[in-house]
């Protein structure tokens, strides 16, 4: 499966690092040019810190949102104030289903909005978890 993680920051950085180890291929969207070179330094090896030992896992990382064109999946990772600039950004990329895991709560009907706009997807809204949880399924 080809995945998009927009906003590798710690949290992205961690979820698509996780995917990566289970055999995705994983492209990263950084927002500072040091990780992508960090990474690159490393032979294209992200390395996750665990108490039982690091691993390292392969994953591709850019920070120019116009170096990726296509995903089985883009999970949005950005802080809730930067979804708009976040999602302009890669509005060119075609995807097949969009996930969040950002932050806090209250993002989901933002990030309905803007993904049904800005991406031309379908939502299709998801029985309510426990909690005031938003779950959003989108599809190209």
């Amino acid at each position: 499966m080809k995945i998009i993680v927009l906003g590798a920051g710690g949290w992205g950085a961690l979820v698509g690092a996780y995917l990566a180890g289970a055999g995705a291929d994983v492209t990263l969207l950084f927002r500072r040019q040091a990780h992508v070179d960090a990474i690159k330094k490393n032979g294209g090896q992200l390395l996750i810190q665990k108490p039982e030992g690091n691993i390292s896992v392969p994953v591709n990382a850019k920070v120019n949102p116009d170096e990726v064109n296509d995903a089985d999946l883009l999970i949005v990772a950005v802080k809730n104030h930067d979804t708009k600039t976040a999602l302009h950004s890669i509005r060119h990329v075609k995807v097949k289903a969009v996930a969040s895991v950002q932050n806090g709560l209250g993002h989901g009907n933002l990030l309905k909005n803007l993904v049904t706009r800005i991406l031309n997807m379908v939502c299709c809204e998801l029985p309510r978890c426990k909690g005031d949880y938003d779950s959003l399924s989108f599809q190209g």
